[in-house]
């Protein structure tokens, strides 16, 4: 039931559909149309070109290629402002005198409308199903109070989501100086890979790292029982684990907190330095164990390799986003190895920074659950506005 004053309707009855005015240009055509006018496609800006067709608010909502399965934790809708193009894969709305922008934007922007989804190759919102679409419309002064309180945690999430990418281009930049410079140098010597401080070795990986290859499974040999695999998608965290319940060579056992190295993945994503933070698993292959010298800080390892990643990938193979390279090749990257107590300096310094980004990313998942909430209780009327019902707070 809903609260007194709200109506249920359909969206064709508070907003107008602009659809008929996108144009669609290739990317041929942006190539050569190069400027700083937003062109939007289903989940977003996808490139900025030099002339706008929309100046002014609106909603858009994706039709085809939107993240339908996944609008719980990804928007499908997204707020439109200022000048603007816009692409054929998403439907634009300009909300008429019953509805505010901004609540249209809350009311869908993590709705679950999967009924509505045609199939088929491309998942597609129809613009008849579009207008079908049931929205619920309190009184237009609630709309707006609503759209305020949600529009402030929005505001806290993307200072917050800013914070921690200021501090990840810190630690880019103190990986990079670290790594190279080391700390209060003032003597220098040439190296393979530029200036290094004078008492610091040339070394290449391969002399102060063993990496240790994890076992090729085979689809058959996985079960919903027995040891995890740990695969290249479960380094980002995810916990969706295959099982083995046979046994592999003891150098294919991880831990938590052992330093792995995926040699073929995907590019600034899966593929590179982790440190597992898992249960103890088996190792698939496309991974390496990094098992590290003792003239080497397992700590600094970690960063070392970290600090790597990207020029390493710079050497992989593969096209695309999908890259790898071969152990022969990973040894015989040069390095700069610090004396052991300064490897643990450095690594002081970098922790503390990751701690910083441990303790943003935490507040950052705080405040997206505290939105959760909020939406789920604000959205249907299960907890009232009362100065935007003219009610006493």
């Amino acid at each position: 039931m809903l609260p007194e004053g709200w109506q249920r309707a359909t969206l064709e009855s508070c907003v107008d559909i602009l659809d008929s005015r996108r144009i669609p240009l290739n990317s041929e055509q942006r190539r050569e149309r190069q400027g700083n006018i937003p062109y939007w496609g289903a989940n977003g800006i996808v490139d900025y070109i030099d002339d706008y067709l929309f100046d002014e608010p609106l909603v858009l909502i994706a039709e085809d290629g939107g993240y339908f399965d996944e609008a719980a934790t990804r928007p499908i809708c997204h707020k439109l402002d200022g000048k603007a193009w816009v692409n054929n894969h998403a439907h634009i709305m300009r909300t008429l005198s019953n509805a505010t922008r901004d609540w249209v934007y809350y009311y869908y922007v993590h709705r679950d409308i999967t009924p509505f989804i045609n199939g088929g190759t491309r998942a597609k919102l129809n613009q008849s199903d579009l207008r079908g679409l049931e929205i619920v419309l309190p009184p237009l002064p609630e709309q707006r109070r609503i759209a305020e309180i949600l529009g402030s945690v929005d505001g806290v999430i993307e200072a917050t989501k800013v914070v921690i990418k200021q501090t990840k281009t810190v630690k880019q930049g103190l990986l990079q100086s670290l790594l190279t410079r080391g700390i209060s140098h003032t003597e220098f010597k040439d190296s393979p890979i530029g200036q290094i401080p004078a008492n610091w070795s040339e070394r290449n990986l391969g002399d102060v790292i063993d990496f240790i290859n994890g076992y090729a499974f085979k689809p058959e040999d996985w079960s919903a029982s027995g040891t995890p695999i740990i695969r290249i998608q479960n380094l980002n965290g995810s916990n969706d684990f295959n099982y083995y319940e046979g046994t592999v060579p003891s150098k294919c056992h991880v831990h938590e907190g052992d330093l792995l190295f995926c040699w073929s993945g995907s590019r600034g994503t899966s593929f590179g330095a982790r440190k597992w933070q898992g249960p103890l698993g088996f190792l698939n292959q496309h991974i390496f164990r990094c098992v590290v010298s003792n003239e080497l800080d397992q700590a600094f390892a970690f960063y070392l390799l970290e600090g790597m990643t990207r020029h390493i990938e710079s050497e992989a193979h593969g096209g695309g986003g999908l890259v790898h390279i071969k152990k022969s090749e990973l040894v015989k990257f040069e390095i700069g190895l610090p004396p052991i107590e300064e490897q643990k300096q450095i690594v002081g310094i970098l922790a503390a920074v990751d701690q910083e980004i441990t303790l943003e990313s935490s507040k950052l998942a705080t405040l997206i659950n505290l939105k959760s909430g909020l939406m789920d209780d604000l959205l249907t009327g299960k907890v009232r506005v009362p100065e935007a019902m003219g009610l006493a707070a």
